[in-house]
């Protein structure tokens, strides 16, 4: 086998044995998961399972994005056209994308100054009309998840987490996607683990679970490609062909690059913090805010993010600029006029305003930690905001 070629910009190289498994799937041939023979023979199958351990749930169906997971968790759940369901008002368009996709509205609930939902706002906005709360931990923040979770079960709101950030932090020792009747996940490159794409859904309720492998795509008996029980499948059998089907699928060649990835999580978790200690520790006696974590979270940050207190706008942008020029990668994401993380950029649903995360936004900067920056490369990069900050 060839050697791996060096990372461009912004990316880093697969590891070998990542590389390996996806030349054995195509020397094999079966990319299509339901071209293999049994489901020990399909890595999209082994990967459900590996990942359902992993996260100590009972249920993982593979799919072809994190964005396709939370469609597939809303439909799942019951959310129908018409209902309400809550989303932070900080989080990706990705979230607010798939509620309309289902049929839904978003209705947008502020962020506190640690980047997490309110859950003050959340109790506020629940409504009879509300169906869901979708719990998008952004950035890898945690809120008050007792409370968070204690005001839906009161109110009978259903949780369904998007962990598409979260992969790894733990809440009392319990990973992310374990809080909800169902959970996302995202395997985009810019994710713990890299698929170039890929999502996930993880549940304990079987219906979930199998409305999900139906509507993701899973025709015919090909459900006997999973692994799954003679309880799964009666209940496919029966209930299948009432259920529509998207082409929503994970491929074998996705899951083959994501298997052996799943086993270095542990080790890249712990680096993920020594890392952030570090460039934070840096940043300390600096004129910024830096967000922080209910002391129950055990995080697992790949980026910084600290709050310009002390820049006017104009003065933010030069920091900005200053940082770019110095080749470091940083964005305020409420000064760019197009920020996809910035709520009031998203104009394919009903305006609302959260004014206390649009002010937040406006001076949140937020830094990339990736593994595939070298660790020696750490104390430069915070050199650069520190001289930054001190020369404006």
């Amino acid at each position: 086998m060839d050697p791996v070629p060096p990372p461009g910009p912004g990316r880093h190289a697969l590891d070998p044995d990542v590389v390996a498994a996806a030349d054995a799937v195509l020397d094999e041939g079966h990319l299509f998961r339901y071209d293999s023979v049994s489901a020990a023979a399909s890595a999209a199958a082994c990967f459900e399972r590996e990942f359902a351990e992993f996260l100590g749930a009972r249920y993982a169906v593979a799919v072809n994005s994190c964005s396709s997971a939370i469609f597939l968790s809303l439909t799942s759940c019951g959310v129908q056209p018409g209902d309400d369901v809550l989303i932070p008002a900080f989080t990706f368009v990705a979230v607010p994308s798939a509620v309309v996709h289902a049929g839904a509205r978003p209705v947008l609930v502020e962020s506190t100054p640690d980047l997490a939902i309110d859950p003050d706002d959340l109790e506020r906005k629940i409504t009879p009309r509300t169906r869901a709360l979708l719990l998008s931990y952004m950035r890898g923040f945690v809120p008050d998840l007792d409370r968070v979770l204690a005001i839906c079960a009161e109110r009978g709101v259903q949780v369904i987490e998007d962990v598409a950030h979260g992969l790894g932090v733990q809440w009392d020792g319990v990973r992310l996607g374990r809080f909800g009747r169902a959970a996302a996940f995202s395997f985009q490159s810019h994710k713990r683990l890299d698929g170039g794409e890929g999502g996930l859904i993880v549940t304990d309720d079987r219906e979930v679970a199998l409305r999900a492998l139906v509507q993701s795509g899973c025709y015919d008996d090909n459900w006997k490609l999973h692994f799954l029980d003679d309880e799964d499948h009666a209940w496919l059998a029966e209930q299948a062909l009432s259920l529509p089907a998207f082409g929503m699928r994970m491929s074998n060649l996705t899951a083959a690059l994501l298997r052996p990835q799943l086993g270095r999580i542990e080790g890249q978790l712990e680096r993920l913090r020594a890392r952030f200690h570090k460039v934070a520790g840096m940043l300390a006696h600096c004129p910024v805010r830096q967000p922080s974590q209910p002391e129950r979270v055990t995080p697992a940050p790949d980026s910084l993010q600290f709050e310009l207190t002390s820049l006017n706008g104009a003065q933010s942008a030069r920091f900005i600029e200053r940082c770019h020029a110095a080749g470091l990668s940083l964005q305020v994401f409420g000064l760019d006029p197009a920020n996809s993380r910035c709520f009031w950029n998203w104009r394919f649903f009903d305006a609302q305003e959260c004014p206390r995360t649009r002010a937040l936004l406006g001076r949140l900067a937020d830094v990339p930690l990736p593994l595939w920056v070298p660790d020696e490369d750490l104390a430069g990069m915070a050199e650069v905001i520190v001289d930054t900050l001190g020369g404006l």
